[in-house]
């Protein structure tokens, strides 16, 4: 049985390097690559407590976009590392 793809559920914590740690030597064992999605809620929006009243603090599209392209950058790079 070969896998051609390790889909790997990116987010951030502690345990996110171990994880990816193990998706890339699976992916040499298999000589496959590992492709990541983002685990981010429908809910991007935080609050804030002024004044005794809930105010909400909308996530920065631009921040979003920042992390993926970090994040895809980054498993381009461990891809090609496995490759070589």
């Amino acid at each position: 049985m070969s896998f051609r793809t390790i889909l790997v559920p990116i987010e951030q914590h502690d345990l996110m390097n171990s994880t990816l740690e193990t998706a890339f030597c699976l992916a040499q064992k298999f000589d496959s690559y590992v492709e990541g999605f983002a685990l981010r809620g429908a809910n991007p929006a935080a609050y804030a407590m002024a004044d005794a009243a809930a105010v909400t603090i909308p996530t920065s599209e631009q921040d979003i976009a920042e992390n993926r392209s970090a994040a895809s950058l980054d498993l381009k790079n461990k891809n090609a590392a496995i490759r070589a």
